[in-house]
């Protein structure tokens, strides 16, 4: 049925769009709802859709009023954003897959509607941006930042009104009570949705870009100050009262103060920034989105470019699922190594499996995994964690960077660097990363690296995209992290550390290549 209007030729093309992107995406958007429900941080994110087909709704004089005229580079996004999808499923790269599906979107909307209704559209699809969790290891990496920050600034407080504490990380131990600013406690919680709310304020209230911005960013400190109070409030509890009531109804309650807090200072904010900035084109108007008004011509659609851009995203969208099948079809799973097959003896020194905690392993979404301590007669014993990754079509966890795991242990980083080793039989350089941290008085030289066949790295980026890379043009998508460290005291002996872990690499290597490589 040929489309008569421009209605009828956006909410066909919506449909047909819509429809193959969600069975394309359907195991994406699978794992994407399990994230939203197990991670307090997006718990708002489902609403996000909604929201965005508000703002089209509003917007939607304004939108039939814009000129549709088809880009053809918008082939070229879509193109691109498919090549994200095959990387993202297929490296468990769960941000880039969800992120393809956004760009995915936009260029099949530029390809059939154009520039300027793109410009229109630009605020609804920045919206959609909140639907995507971070990166797991941004994720991981802001949280604990946050923690740390929010702990530092909470010790500071403290010492100033009179009451002893003591903070190692994110522990903060006030006497009375010892308690852990977890995950939960970061303010990432509040961050995300107060972004998202921030940018919906600032669209609806006033056209003013300055005072949207201002709005936007500050939503950044204002989590951080409304988390330190609940931190704050939570430690003169647990001082002045008791500690059951700090940890029980009050903890859970204050996450809510605090929110409102926070988002009522969104409101005051903004009131300010008006009188500030000045009432610039402040008044509601009926103009919701970016760029002019077009005018009433434009509610045709051209004879010419009614069909085209139907059935060429049809032909697309079933070429697109050709080939993922094809790829999916030919990527086989190496058989599951044995982790005992790793030697206990290795270059005189003798080996001791530790056993590892459940919830550690499930974590870390881990396959499997082994931890071994390694003691040789006169030299430092050497701590060895070998973990083996394999995909995911659900886009759970996979290989993530130990320095997060160091951050919230406790453990201060005061040193990262690359590091090549030259230990491969066939004159291929061992690409890792070294670490150095100190945790009351103890220092720790920990050497990490990623391997996904024969390549190395001590990039988690690189190795979720090399396992992409390896599953597409390849046949296989798993990884093994090796994580290799020994403890010393003095800044002397940090030398002898450094040539222990060499000369003990140098010889634990092949043993791992001969489990781990083989097809």
């Amino acid at each position: 049925m040929e489309p008569k209007s421009k209605t009828q030729y956006l909410i066909l093309y919506s449909i047909i769009v819509l429809s193959g992107l969600f069975m394309l995406y359907f195991t994406v958007f699978k794992g994407l709802f399990k994230t939203w429900m197990s991670q307090g941080q997006y718990s708002f994110a489902p609403l996000i859709p909604f929201i965005f087909l508000y703002i089209i709704y509003t917007s939607r004089k304004q939108i039939l009023n814009t000129p549709v005229r088809p880009n053809y580079f918008g082939l070229v996004i879509v193109f691109f954003a498919y090549c994200l999808y095959l990387l993202g499923v297929f490296s468990v790269h769960g941000f880039t897959a969800r992120f393809s599906f956004l760009v995915m979107l936009a260029g099949f909307s530029l390809f059939a509607l154009g520039t300027q209704m793109m410009r229109r559209l630009a605020f609804p699809f920045f919206i959609l941006l909140f639907m995507i969790p971070f990166p797991e290891m941004l994720d991981r990496l802001f949280s604990l930042k946050l923690r740390i920050l929010s702990s530092m600034i909470t010790e500071d407080i403290l010492h100033v009104i009179g009451i002893s504490v003591f903070r190692q990380g994110n522990i903060i131990d006030i006497g009375s009570m010892q308690f852990n600013v977890a995950n939960a406690c970061s303010g990432m919680n509040y961050l995300l949705p107060l972004l998202a709310l921030a940018a919906l304020i600032g669209y609806f209230s006033t056209k003013s870009m300055i005072i949207r911005f201002i709005l936007f960013i500050s939503a950044v400190p204002v989590t951080l100050v409304a988390n330190v109070l609940r931190i704050t409030g939570t430690a003169l509890i647990a001082k002045y009262w008791t500690k059951e009531i700090a940890s029980g109804f009050m903890h859970d309650f204050s996450g809510w103060a605090v929110f409102m807090f926070a988002f009522f200072s969104l409101f005051i904010e903004l009131k300010v920034l008006k009188r500030v900035v000045g009432k610039r084109r402040d008044a509601l108007g009926s103009e919701r989105g970016f760029g002019k008004n077009g005018d009433e011509t434009h509610k045709r659609v051209p004879d010419d470019l009614k069909i085209m851009p139907l059935i060429a995203t049809i032909g697309i969208m079933a070429i697109f699922w050709c080939g993922f099948e094809a790829v999916a079809a030919k990527k086989k799973d190496r058989p599951l190594p044995v982790m005992e097959n790793l030697p206990l003896t290795i270059d005189g020194y003798v080996g001791k499996t530790i056993p590892e905690d459940p919830k550690i392993k499930e974590f870390s979404s881990v396959t499997d995994s082994i931890t071994r301590v390694y003691a040789k007669e006169g030299q430092y014993p050497i701590l060895v964690y070998v973990g083996y990754y394999r995909t995911s079509p659900e886009l759970k966890g996979f290989i993530h960077t130990p320095e997060v795991c160091l951050g919230s242990s406790g453990w201060r980083i005061r040193k990262i660097d690359y590091l090549n080793m030259a230990v491969q039989p066939d004159g291929k350089m061992l690409k890792t990363r070294e670490v150095i941290a100190e945790r009351g008085g103890v220092r720790q030289l920990l050497i990490y690296w990623y391997q996904i066949g024969n390549f190395t790295t001590g990039n988690e980026q690189l190795a979720h995209y090399y396992t992409g890379y390896d599953a597409v043009l390849g046949d296989y998508s798993d990884a093994v992290k090796v994580m290799i460290s020994v403890d010393y005291i003095n800044q002397s002996d940090k030398s002898t550390c450094q040539e222990q872990l060499w000369e003990f690499i140098t010889a634990f290597y092949p043993c791992l290549k001969q489990l781990f490589c083989q097809s």
